[in-house]
């Protein structure tokens, strides 16, 4: 953490720095400038940090992440107001040695890079804004992607509001390599005038996750297996009901209630466990579509308008991430993650803004890593006694980030589909019933059979595997027909393509294949194709 314009003396400093946490370590620059114009804290059970260099406008440090062993350099930056006074500070940028170890830059440069970093005011461009970009272009650094506000300093007045992008992160080439879906987090002032940034990797959620598999692991272990737990309380149970057939000892009668109320508890655990196991889930994907060109010309007539395609790629906001997974069903078998929606209810002041990166992260890029790719295929027997392939049904095994970016892009698909699918389809389609079909081929069928009148044919199909067999391109060049936006159609993309399955038989996974056709069953993605097959 970086506390800049403290304004407290060198004298006070430590006093008020144990204050804001005890436990921490702090680097201070009262060398340089007498009111301490950069602090620098940590805490030494998380990071090992050491001062590199320092002047009144800057505090560079190495820092080391001990639970990864990852280190890096990392620069506070706040720049003067002057112009002039902020030469110092693009030199010492423009001339640091920062070796091969990735290095970054963040905080108030006070200074803007163009005009559109400017609202309100006098707008005018300075020869500042231009040594800014010489010293940026000079060292080599980069902007790393900001989400949030895109300003991030205001003067706070009502009648004559000002917003400025002052505040930024900039990295050298190899901190991008090292950290390559990372992005500087914007968030709101509240009584500051400048807003807080900080730089987070959105798939930290998959770590945090690993972490509690972990520790759900060993929990497991030490509490035993249930159906072992269940089978020994039953045994003491009929022991001891025996044991009252001859006597009706008081004690027995404690320890038989003691065990009653044990049994309970472990048959209701017992009996989440094999509900969790039996149910159908969702799954996951990625993007490996080959390019083929397919005609839909005399297939498709009916395209989206445009009011309809701005619906569809409308700015994904922590509040539908949260709606969306908190409308998602409970009480499902994990994916390979290990946990389910229930848990990221239960630790959302934990796990929020992590899970919520993670779900921009995609929705901004159209990337897909590989944790939130994986699949778990659980086959589930369709006859008494399966002997082939065929007689399994395979259900999919989602993590519940996937599950919650699908469920975000059918929700939103499914707002359009009464106006581009034909008005034939009665399925799947709000507003609609399949059951309307069945009346009228009732109705069709009525007297079918007679002899007399003109020769007539009826053929009833059932398209075998039909999801299984389904090719991807055709689902996206049916989408790209009706002028779905093209980052809409990357989006599905990454969800239907390119599949990754583990198989769970009796508990064990087994294997690592990619798949080449179909959608899931079950999943979310998989519920909105379903009018275009």
């Amino acid at each position: 953490m970086g506390i800049l314009e403290t304004k407290v003396k060198a004298s006070n400093a430590l006093v008020v720095s144990k204050k804001i946490n005890k436990k921490w370590n702090w680097l201070f620059n009262y060398e340089h400038h007498y009111n301490g114009r950069v602090w620098v804290g940590w805490d030494p059970g998380v990071w090992y940090v050491t001062l590199h260099s320092s002047i009144d406008q800057v505090i560079t440090c190495m820092a080391t992440y001990l639970e990864k062993s990852i280190t890096f350099t990392v620069s506070f930056v706040y720049a003067h107001n002057n112009a002039c006074d902020r030469v110092p500070l693009w030199n010492y940028i423009t001339h640091f040695n920062h070796s091969s170890t990735p290095w970054c830059l963040m905080w108030d440069f006070n200074c803007v890079l163009s005009l559109s970093e400017i609202s309100g005011g006098r707008e005018h461009w300075t020869p500042d804004m231009q040594s800014f970009k010489d010293c940026i272009v000079n060292s080599g650094l980069g902007t790393v992607r900001t989400v949030g506000d895109p300003f991030t300093w205001t003067n706070k007045r009502p009648q004559n509001p000002i917003f400025k992008h002052l505040d930024r992160m900039l990295g050298y080439a190899v901190w991008f390599q090292q950290f390559t879906q990372g992005s500087a987090q914007v968030r709101s002032w509240g009584l500051m005038d400048h807003n807080q940034i900080f730089f987070e990797e959105p798939m930290q959620i998959n770590r945090v996750v690993k972490n509690v598999k972990i520790a759900l692991r060993d929990l497991n272990k030490r509490n035993g297996d249930l159906h072992v737990d269940v089978h020994s309380l039953r045994a003491q149970l009929e022991d001891i009901q025996l044991a009252l057939l001859t006597d009706n000892d008081s004690e027995l009668l404690t320890q038989e209630k003691t065990i009653v109320d044990k049994l309970n508890i472990v048959l209701l655990r017992e009996e989440h466990f094999l509900l969790q196991k039996s149910r159908k889930l969702m799954t996951n994907a990625n993007s490996r579509c080959t390019s083929t060109t397919i005609d839909l010309s005399n297939i498709v007539c009916t395209t989206l308008n445009e009011a309809q395609s701005n619906a569809l790629v409308e700015p994904i906001i922590d509040l539908i991430i949260f709606m969306t997974l908190k409308s998602m069903k409970h009480n499902k078998a994990p994916g390979p993650d290990g946990v389910n929606v229930e848990f990221f209810l239960a630790t959302w002041e934990t796990t929020g803004l992590s899970f919520c990166s993670a779900v921009k992260y995609f929705f901004e890029t159209s990337l897909m890593s590989p944790e939130i790719n994986s699949t778990f295929l659980s086959l589930i027997p369709k006859v008494i006694t399966p002997t082939k392939m065929q007689d399994f049904r395979p259900i999919s095994l989602c993590t519940v980030l996937y599950k919650c970016i699908s469920k975000i892009i059918a929700s939103r698909l499914k707002k359009v589909l009464p106006f581009i699918v034909d008005s034939a389809q009665s399925a799947f389609i709000p507003g609609r019933s399949i059951s309307d079909n069945i009346l009228l081929a009732q109705e069709l069928f009525r007297g079918y059979d007679r002899e007399t009148g003109s020769s007539r044919c009826a053929l009833k199909i059932d398209l075998h595997k039909a999801f299984d067999t389904l090719k991807w391109e055709f689902i996206l060049a049916v989408l790209n027909k009706i002028k779905v936006p093209n980052i809409m159609v990357s989006w599905i993309r990454a969800c239907i393509c390119a599949p990754q399955f583990s198989v769970k038989i009796n508990g064990i996974v087994h294997g690592y294949f990619k798949g080449s056709v179909g959608v899931r069953q079950g999943d979310q993605c998989h519920l909105t194709f379903s009018p275009f097959v």
